[in-house]
């Protein structure tokens, strides 16, 4: 039992974090533990946490995360579609938990990092990692197979496809979609690069 607190503790001081600003991306890269399929499923719902409500294996290869975000979209969708005032009600009350933690955003984003490097299960990302949005209109997350992007005028998009035309506040974080295996910006470079495993950009 010693010997495994020993690895771990040696694991924790040899994953590094990189915090990185550009004139167009604040890139937060790790070396540490890998978003799981609960993790996702948490970001996507409000008040939801991989640490106690989700499946912690992380995704086995890319298929895996691509079906688990179609799934997510879908469920949304349909749920939009028994009650349309949901999309309104969603969207405000990312935004509303979006400004609650905009002063916080900087300290959510290393906390996050933090508990990651030492393998410890990310909290509750349906609040603190909604700040984000209050500042930037697209998040791209790449976790090992995970390659997720959420961005609002898509969000619009995939809404005004199924029937959801002229709305004035859209969810963003309950509508992930794949990032194409072809998008490969200077952002994804440098963190391969500096074999960072998994970063937000």
């Amino acid at each position: 039992m010693q010997a495994k607190r020993q690895t771990s503790t040696m694991q924790r001081c040899m994953s590094q974090l990189l915090f990185r600003s550009t004139d167009s991306a604040l890139i937060v890269a790790n070396t540490g533990r890998r978003f799981t399929i609960g993790g996702l499923e948490a970001l996507c719902a409000s008040h939801l946490s991989d640490k106690t409500d989700g499946e912690q294996n992380v995704f086995s290869c890319s298929a895996e995360a691509s079906d688990l975000i179609a799934e997510i979209q879908g469920r949304y969708l349909e749920e939009y579609k028994a009650n349309r005032r949901r999309i309104t009600e969603d969207a405000r009350a990312e935004a509303q938990t979006g400004r609650d933690y905009t002063n916080r955003l900087l300290l959510e984003l290393m906390q996050n990092a933090d508990d990651a490097a030492a393998e410890r299960p990310i909290g509750y990302k349906g609040l603190g990692f909604k700040a984000v949005l209050d500042v930037c209109e697209t998040v791209f997350i790449y976790s090992g197979q995970l390659h997720v992007k959420f961005d609002r005028n898509v969000s619009r998009q995939i809404l005004h496809k199924h029937g959801f035309a002229h709305l004035d506040e859209v969810p963003v974080l309950r509508l992930p979609s794949l990032i194409p295996d072809s998008r490969d910006n200077k952002e994804a470079r440098l963190c391969r690069r500096r074999l960072f495993g998994h970063w937000i950009a």
